[in-house]
Order: structure tokens, then sequence, then C-alpha cells
């Protein structure tokens, strides 16, 4: 089983199908952020997806022991990173005057 796919917690239905829909909505953010015209929306969405994926990076903190491949400060320091995540994807993509 793909690692994206254990790392989601039991109670999201489906795993694989939300590895998959995330990810597209992860491409589709990386193209919004390169047109000029759809910019800051792409950048509220993947806000919103790093935020909505957010549960996953905290079960395999809680379950570190299940991804031995991965030291456990690293699972620990990635969770405030996702708030230095959000923060550059929100300043990267605002709207300038």
């Amino acid at each position: 089983m793909p690692l994206f796919v254990q790392i989601v917690p039991a109670y999201i239905p489906f795993p694989l199908l939300a590895v998959i829909v995330s990810g597209a909505f992860e491409l589709l953010g990386a193209v919004g952020v390169m047109i000029k015209r759809t910019r800051s929306a792409a950048g509220i969405g993947l806000t919103l997806l790093t935020i909505a994926v957010t549960p996953a990076n905290v079960f395999m903190y809680q379950h570190a022991d299940q991804f031995s491949q991965v030291p456990s400060w690293l699972l620990l320091v990635r969770l405030p990173l996702q708030l230095a995540l959000i923060a550059c994807i929100l300043w990267s993509t605002r709207q300038r005057a």
C-alpha cells in the first residue's frame, strides 16, 4: 500500500480516493498559481488543501512507530511547518495593487 494511503486516518472513508482527489487538487492549485488571473483563488484553495491534509500529518506523528523510515522528530517539526507553509502560500499568491 502506498505511503500516502497509509497516513490517511481511519475515520476518513475511501483513503485511496482521498489521496487521489487531494493530489488532483494540488496539481490544479499548482497550475492556478502560474496563471495571474487565478493565482489568488489557487492560493486560497492550496491553503484549504494544506489544512485538510493536516490530520494525516498528525496521524503520522501519533503513529510514528508505523513509519520508521521517517524520524519522529521530523514528524513533529513538520506540524508547525504547516503554518509556515500556509503563510508562504498566502503571501506568494496575494493580490497585489
